[in-house]
């Protein structure tokens, strides 16, 4: 979903965007795909590749918007959302540090201060507790339209509290 740096707030300046996307794809396949599942997943991404994007549903789904469901209207920030949030948490831990020849280094000089591990874990924790209520929101918008995400439904594996419970037998 490269098109997500152009819908989310911006995190730094001197990101650049081939820094990030290892970590958005990381969000994507192992945050994103567990919950909403492989064949949903691979449709989204097919519908992204189409050049007429077109289908409401599907666009709601990517960028939120407000829905009903008998007669109850909910508003939901969309797939994008839950993605950038994801993709900051797994930033968040691996910002300040460089992999080199020399092993693994902090980036800190007479000008920085070293983040405290304490800090990083809140930040992300923090960002992944947004992230996991937007996913939550996404879907309830796919269970209320599954008669559209029909390839939602044949999932074997349901998540719950970010515990993978997984279906056994019939």
């Amino acid at each position: 979903m490269p098109e997500l740096r152009d819908k989310t707030k911006s995190i730094a300046r001197t990101l650049v965007w081939e820094d990030v996307e290892p970590y958005l794809l990381e969000a994507q396949n192992l945050d994103i795909k567990p919950k909403i599942t492989d064949a949903l997943l691979i449709e989204l991404l097919t519908y992204l590749d189409v050049e007429t994007q077109d289908d409401l549903v599907f666009n709601m789904l990517l960028d939120g918007g407000v829905y009903t469901i008998k007669g109850k209207r909910f508003v939901f920030s969309g797939l994008k959302a839950s993605l950038s949030y994801y993709t900051y948490a797994r930033l968040t831990n691996n910002l300040n540090y460089d992999l080199n020849r020399s092993g693994l280094t902090e980036h800190n000089d007479q000008y920085s201060l070293k983040t405290e591990i304490v800090q990083r874990k809140t930040m992300r924790m923090d960002a992944v507790s947004t992230a996991d209520a937007y996913m939550s929101e996404c879907l309830h918008f796919i269970k209320a339209n599954v008669d559209r995400f029909k390839m939602f439904e044949c999932s074997p594996v349901r998540m719950k509290n970010n515990i993978r419970l997984r279906t056994i037998g019939d």
